[in-house]
């Protein structure tokens, strides 16, 4: 067909392959653009030679596809991958369909198929970038642990990730922020007072704020409180206009949790470490005191100051002596090693006075083992100290009382000891002679049951034998059977007359050997023979054989 003067410039100037081919499906033109894509000429590619450019793993279905859209007329459409003039393949986007065409004559118009092949490498590229760049960023938003929120310039929702739906308990679509308050409250970080509109974090980053670790506490009406750290920042499109406000936020409840039961612990660790009985510290490895509680500072008569930061061993407590001075050093450097120390020891109080205190050292280590602190603790043992005297004393007197009324109770006790140790020891001789005749009594009763029981066993045990060899007998004898025993030690075999007449020997012939069996078997079975038994007798397995054995006539039986 002829193509209008007014359209051929346009073909070739379009940077796409056009191509139109008859009703039957064969290309009957193709343009420039063909050869400079695939460096192929008109010719090669018109009729269905344009095929061969196709790629081979491509090339049957876009065949099938255009036969099946010439057979039913409808547009065609296809994406498939071509070989360009360079060896390379691109990937292309075939369209076609059937347009009325004629000549410059007034002939009929005819329906042909007009189509395009349009290079599409660099625009499947960019899609399959971004779409890999899409869920590059819906994984990193999902998996944040932080939340993120955004809005657009109208303040409605348009983002925000799995943590921050965790967080306000809101629905997956856009919200408006005239909703928000439907889905969750916003409350100052102490909780109690509601969070104003304009100190709500998104809000400010929409109105142009840096918002800087904004605290708040969130309680969605489906879900748990949270409190929430958060930081945002207005989204500006390049040109200066606002194109809406983002803002991260994460979920710090468990260090505010932790942060106030660290003060409620160490307000209850005070009224515990100042309220109790006995005197107790803190102290540096290096034995520098840092803690002292009430009770120690007021039997001293002095204040924290005056003994913070100081030795433990230079404090006023251990002035008696200097002595003990250096029998608390040696125990911090004790201590400071990991061991325990405890004994006791006189302090020095208010007015001179002094006490009695059982002192200890306990090393705290840190997770590596390391001794990071040491506790001293001290407790007043002065009142047990004089109790404990006034106990030795008495103890004394009385174990004097009691040695003496011992004494006079032994005397008396000895002959008592004496007869009714004899009488024990005559006891005890009937005792074991009575059991002696007792066990000699059931040992005869024992031995006469098994006697018996001994004998009723062999008298069964010959009827059943005897019964047993008579029928077997029988059952050999009508079966024309023949039995053999055979002693390996001596290569004697034990035949019975009806065996011996089986292997054509006399029967009673007495004496007989291995070898006389085996001058009855026939050579040519004679060494499977042997395996057969040497295997069966080497692995205790029952031994089956069918073999040729040959009379002193020199007939020939089968056994």
């Amino acid at each position: 067909m002829s193509i209008d003067r007014n359209y051929s410039a346009w073909i070739e100037a379009v940077p796409h392959i056009v191509w139109i081919a008859s009703k039957t499906g064969a290309v009957t033109f193709l343009n420039r653009r063909w050869t400079q894509m695939t460096g192929l000429t008109n010719e090669q590619g018109l009729g269905f030679e344009f095929l061969q450019a196709i790629h081979p793993e491509d090339r049957d279905r876009i065949q099938s596809a255009w036969q099946e859209a010439v057979r039913s007329e409808c547009p065609y459409e296809a994406k498939f991958r071509m070989r360009l003039a360079n060896g390379a393949y691109c990937r292309i986007m075939a369209r076609a369909q059937l347009e009325p065409t004629s000549d410059l004559s007034d002939a009929p118009q005819n329906l042909d198929w007009v189509g395009t092949f349009t290079d599409i490498e660099s625009i499947v590229y960019c899609k399959d970038d971004l779409i890999l760049k899409q869920q590059f960023l819906e994984a990193l938003l999902h998996n944040l642990s932080d939340g993120i929120v955004a809005c657009d310039a109208t303040g409605t929702l348009t983002l925000f990730n799995a943590a921050s739906q965790a967080f306000h308990g809101i629905p997956a679509q856009p919200l408006p922020s005239e909703r928000w308050a439907d889905y969750y409250d916003l409350y100052e970080p102490e909780g109690s007072l509601p969070l104003a509109q304009e100190d709500i974090p998104l809000v400010r980053a929409l109105k142009g704020e840096q918002v800087q670790d904004a605290k708040m506490r969130i309680v969605p009406k489906s879900g748990k409180p949270r409190i929430l750290i958060a930081n945002g920042a207005p989204i500006v499109h390049p040109d200066g206009h606002q194109l809406g406000a983002v803002v991260a936020m994460r979920d710090i409840t468990a260090q505010e949790e932790a942060e106030t039961a660290l003060k409620n612990s160490e307000r209850r660790f005070r009224a515990i470490f100042n309220q109790t009985f006995q005197f107790i510290g803190l102290l540096d490895p290096d034995g520098t005191l840092i803690e002292a509680n009430q009770t120690a500072l007021d039997f001293g008569g002095f204040t924290a100051e005056t003994v913070i930061g100081q030795p433990l061993w230079e404090t006023p407590w251990w002035g008696l002596s200097q002595e003990t001075r250096r029998e608390i050093r040696q125990a911090v450097a004790q201590a400071a090693k990991g061991g325990f120390v405890r004994f006791e020891v006189e302090v020095v109080g208010v007015n001179d006075s002094i006490v009695t205190i059982d002192f200890s050292l306990k090393p705290i280590h840190d997770e590596a083992g390391n001794v990071v602190l040491l506790i001293p603790e001290g407790r007043d043992i002065t009142a047990r100290k004089q109790a404990e005297s006034e106990v030795h004393r008495l103890n004394v007197l009385l174990e004097q009382r009691v040695a003496e009324r011992t004494a006079q109770l032994e005397a008396k006790n000895y002959q008592n000891e004496r007869l009714l140790a004899s009488e024990q020891e005559a006891r005890a001789e009937l005792e074991t002679a009575v059991a002696q005749l007792e066990t000699l009594n059931c040992q005869k009763e024992e031995l006469l049951e098994r006697e018996q029981a001994a004998k009723a066993e062999l008298e069964i045990a010959i009827a059943e034998t005897a019964n047993y060899t008579e029928r077997l007998t029988l059952a050999l004898d009508a079966a024309q059977m023949g039995t053999w025993d055979f002693d390996m030690r001596t290569e004697q075999i034990l035949w019975n007359p009806r065996h011996e007449i089986i292997f054509g020997y006399p029967p009673g012939t007495p004496n007989r050997d291995y070898f006389d069996w085996e001058r009855r078997v026939h050579p040519e079975d004679l060494e499977w023979v042997h395996q057969a038994t040497h295997a069966a007798r080497d692995t205790h397995q029952v031994l089956t054989l069918q073999y040729r054995i040959i009379w002193p006539d020199g007939s020939l039986h089968w056994i």
